[in-house]
C-alpha cells in the first residue's frame, strides 16, 4: 500500500487494496455513444500532464468496465472504443510520467464503495463531469481538481481547482467518430505547461 500523506492513525477498511496517489474518473460510456448532449465531455490528455504532481507513483483510472456483461445496455456497443481510449491514456500516462504505474480500476472486483473509497482516498483526484465522482471527490483530503462543470465550488472549498482544458462534447464525440476522438485527445495545445499542484 502507497500513498503520500494519508494521516498515521488512518484506520483502513480496504487493507488489502493500493492506495492511489492520483485517482482520475474517466467518464466514456455516455460520451462515446449513449447520450447526444452538451454537457458531457471528454479533455485532452495533456491536462492530465498539466495537473498530476511530479512526485505520483500510483495513478488509478476508474472507468466503466470493458467486459460487456458488466456494463450497461445501452454503453454496451461501444465498449471497445471506451477500452481503447482508456489504454491511450495509460499509454500518454506513463510516457509522460515514466516514474508512475498506472492501474485501471475497473474489474468486477472494483465495487461502487471500493471505487469511491480510492477517490476520497487519493492525495490528488481528477474528475469527469459526473455526479458519480463528485460526491466522493468532494470528500477527499486535498487537493481535488475538477472539470469544469461547476465554477462555484472552488469558491467554497479551497481544496479544489477547475481544470482549463478544452473540452470534446459527446454530441461532436459521437459526430467524428473513434479514431478521430483517439487523434484529438492526443494533440498538445500550444500553451505553457502550468501545473497547480506541483512543487516550484
Amino acid at each position: 500500500m502507497t500513498a503520500l500523506d494519508l494521516p498515521s492513525d488512518l484506520i483502513l477498511v480496504y487493507t488489502d487494496e493500493e492506495v492511489n496517489d492520483v485517482a482520475i474518473h474517466f467518464r466514456c460510456g455516455d460520451i462515446l455513444g449513449g447520450e447526444n448532449r452538451y454537457d458531457f465531455d471528454i479533455v485532452k490528455f495533456d491536462e492530465y500532464k498539466r495537473q498530476i504532481f511530479p512526485e505520483a507513483r500510483i495513478v488509478g483510472i476508474a472507468t466503466q468496465p470493458f467486459d460487456p456483461d458488466l456494463m450497461r445496455p445501452k454503453d454496451r456497443s461501444k465498449a471497445q472504443n471506451c477500452k481503447r481510449l482508456v489504454l491511450l491514456l495509460v499509454d500518454y500516462l506513463t510516457n509522460n510520467f515514466p516514474n508512475i504505474t498506472v492501474a485501471i480500476r475497473n474489474s468486477a472486483n472494483d465495487t461502487l464503495p471500493l471505487t469511491w473509497a480510492r477517490l476520497i482516498m487519493a492525495n490528488q483526484t481528477i474528475i469527469s463531469l459526473s455526479s458519480f465522482g463528485i460526491f466522493p471527490a468532494l470528500g477527499r483530503l486535498d487537493k481535488v481538481i475538477f472539470k469544469g462543470f461547476n465554477v462555484h465550488i472552488p469558491g467554497i472549498l479551497n481544496n479544489t481547482h477547475l481544470m482549463d482544458s478544452p473540452v470534446l462534447g459527446s454530441e461532436t464525440a459521437i459526430r467524428i467518430g473513434i479514431d478521430e476522438i483517439a487523434k484529438w485527445v492526443v494533440e498538445p495545445r500550444d500553451v505553457p505547461v502550468l501545473c497547480i499542484m506541483c512543487k516550484h
